[in-house]
C-alpha cells in the first residue's frame, strides 16, 4: 500500500517536470482558493495563509538601528567616505546624497524609530561597551579568586578541627591510661 503512494508519488513528480511552461494543470496548482460563499458570506474555515505568505516579498531595509553598535560604526563611515567621494567628483550629487540622508532619518525619526547613524555618538557607545565588559571581567575574576580564597580557608580550618579533635583523642586515651595506672609517666 505504502509503495503504491511512494510510486504514484514519484510519478506525479516526473510528470511535473516534464510538463510545458503553458500547461494547464500548472497553473490550477497557482489559482486563489476561493474564500467566501455563494451570498458573498466569509467562511472563516476556509482561508489558506499560505498564499497570502507567498504574495509577500521581504524588503531590504538598511535602517541603522540595534546594538550592534561597531556594525553601525561600519556602516556610518562606510556612508561618510561614499560622501566624501561623492563631493570629490560631483558636489550637486553629494548635496542630494545628503538631502535623501536627511529626510530619510527624518522619516524614521518621525515613525518612532531610533536612528544610530552618528558616528561619534557610535563610537562613544562602543566604548562605554567596552568599559563595561573590562569591568564586569574584572569584577568576575576578582569574584572567582574571592571564591577559590573562601574554600581553601574553609578546607585549611576543617583540617584543622579535624587535626585538633584527632590530638584531643589521644590525649584523652593517655589520660585516662595514666588514671588507670598503664602507662608510666616520667615527671
Amino acid at each position: 500500500m505504502l509503495r503504491q503512494r511512494r510510486k504514484a508519488a514519484k510519478q506525479k513528480a516526473k510528470e511535473k517536470e516534464h510538463l510545458p511552461v503553458g500547461d494547464a494543470s500548472a497553473k490550477s496548482e497557482t489559482v486563489k482558493k476561493q474564500i467566501s460563499d455563494k451570498d458573498s458570506k466569509v467562511i472563516f474555515s476556509k482561508f489558506d495563509f499560505a498564499e497570502s505568505n507567498a504574495n509577500k516579498k521581504r524588503k531590504r531595509v538598511d535602517i541603522p538601528t540595534g546594538r550592534n553598535y561597531k556594525v553601525l560604526l561600519k556602516q556610518a563611515k562606510k556612508k561618510k567616505e561614499k560622501l566624501s567621494e561623492a563631493e570629490i567628483l560631483n558636489n550637486d550629487q553629494a548635496q542630494e546624497m545628503t538631502k535623501k540622508e536627511i529626510w530619510k532619518s527624518a522619516m524614521l525619526k518621525a515613525k518612532g524609530v531610533k536612528v544610530k547613524d552618528n558616528p561619534e555618538l557610535l563610537k562613544k557607545a562602543v566604548k562605554r561597551r567596552e568599559q563595561k565588559k573590562r569591568s564586569s571581567k574584572r569584577k568576575w575574576e576578582e569574584r572567582t579568586k574571592m571564591l577559590a580564597k573562601q574554600m581553601k580557608d574553609r578546607q585549611d580550618k576543617r583540617s584543622r578541627n579535624i587535626a585538633r579533635k584527632k590530638e584531643g583523642r589521644a590525649k584523652k586515651k593517655i589520660q585516662k591510661a595514666k588514671k588507670h595506672g598503664r602507662v608510666v609517666v616520667n615527671s
